[in-house]
């Protein structure tokens, strides 16, 4: 089920649930520092998964169903390293930057 378009930086009140359940354990993080949570709180997730397959054996991502019913991923902050490779590799960023040039 694809999510509506949201711009970065804009948060989707059905993507928001999604996240603060991490929201309240996620530490201060620079710019640099994006997750997939990310992705779900602009409301740009369209629930491929593929970020679940790419923390491979961290397995800090997990799919979980949010309150509008969508599948979604959720970090588990104690066990991601911040390394920010399901942002960088998230299909929906990649088509956003690459319609943003």
């Amino acid at each position: 089920m694809k999510l509506p378009r949201v711009e970065l930086g804009q948060t989707s009140t059905t993507a928001t649930s999604a996240v603060n359940a991490t929201k309240s354990s996620t530490p201060a993080r620079s710019k640099e520092h994006h997750t997939v949570a990310d992705v779900v709180a602009a409301g740009l997730c369209t629930g491929c998964g593929d970020c679940v397959a790419l923390c491979g054996r961290r397995q800090a991502i997990s799919m979980q169903t949010n309150d509008a019913g969508d599948l979604v991923p959720v970090v588990d902050m104690s066990l991601c390293n911040l390394c920010g490779k399901c942002y960088r590799k998230c299909p929906a960023i990649l088509e956003t930057q690459s319609s943003q040039h």
